[in-house]
């Protein structure tokens, strides 16, 4: 598993869970551009890609955060159609967990095969579940990094052991000195802010920490640099969306949990909009069901 203005949804119970389905399904399946200037960016997480023939039994009676394993590749394929055929963004970024179990390399290769169908660039980044040895075969020089996207500066963050480490904290303060002055986005896996309630539902009812483990200096750090205007997390498998002293802390639900749900951003100047789109999935094959 894996987060404005101090109000969180979070898909932690089947009654929330469905009110979300139902808010993102009367949202335009094909969210029309804004006027002028906009950068689009779609924004997919916690994939969990795995050749399996059998999912993981829900944890409780009701369990609305239950991976589809089985169908992560075929999920991750229509995604990838759907991104192509209807939302044409500038980029994707996929925030961590790209396969279920890190040490899975033919299933991380075949994600590979998978984004590389899309029209548009894509910028990856590890998650807890990925192990790095893995992921760098694959994805290599996808740990620390920065890149820009029209006006915008973005930079990944590697937080595979649950935090940043100190290497990481120092190469961050470099990059975003270096690209002061340009408006910035963050991507990590774990979110930097979660609601106080959720996290502690994720503790109690699924035995994990939600947040990352050093979240208070990373956001401390990240006010110093005023261009920081966006966070882009995962991990939590479910929408959440906080604004902290003029930092906007988002997640995404996972895609391989249903809906199977991807995140459409518009950056126009000063604003940030926001929608949750459905991907169509394919019919389930009998042998699925």
């Amino acid at each position: 598993m894996s987060h404005r203005g101090g109000q969180t949804v979070a898909v932690l119970a089947p009654a929330i869970l469905a009110v979300l389905l139902w808010s993102a399904l009367a949202a335009a399946a094909d969210p029309p551009r804004q006027a002028g200037k906009t950068l689009r960016i779609v924004h997919v997480t916690d994939i969990h890609a795995a050749c399996v023939d059998h999912n993981p039994p829900p944890r409780f009676a009701g369990d609305p955060l239950c991976n589809d394993l089985v169908r992560s590749l075929p999920i991750l394929r229509a995604t990838v159609d759907h991104i192509n055929q209807h939302v044409h963004p500038d980029a994707v970024v996929i925030t961590g967990d790209l396969v279920d179990r890190g040490t899975d390399l033919a299933s991380l290769r075949e994600v590979k095969v998978c984004l590389d169908r899309l029209t548009c660039r894509y910028y990856p980044v590890i998650g807890d579940h990925d192990r790095r040895e893995v992921y760098e075969q694959v994805f290599p020089g996808r740990l620390n990094y920065s890149f820009e996207c029209g006006p915008w500066h973005f930079v990944a963050l590697d937080c595979n052991r649950g935090r940043l480490e100190p290497d990481a904290l120092q190469w961050l303060r470099g990059d975003l000195s270096a690209a002061r002055g340009r408006q910035t986005v963050v991507m990590l896996h774990r979110p930097l802010a979660c609601d106080g309630l959720v996290e502690l539902l994720g503790k109690s009812i699924y035995g994990t920490k939600l947040t990352l483990e050093n979240a208070a200096e990373t956001r401390t750090l990240l006010r110093g640099f005023g261009q920081v205007k966006l966070v882009l997390g995962g991990h939590i498998h479910a929408a959440s969306d906080l604004t902290i002293q003029g930092i906007r802390y988002l997640t995404t639900p996972a895609l391989v949990v249903g809906p199977h749900m991807l995140r459409v951003l518009e950056l126009s100047g000063e604003r940030i909009t926001t929608t949750l789109v459905p991907v169509p999935m394919p019919p389930r094959a009998p042998k699925d069901r």
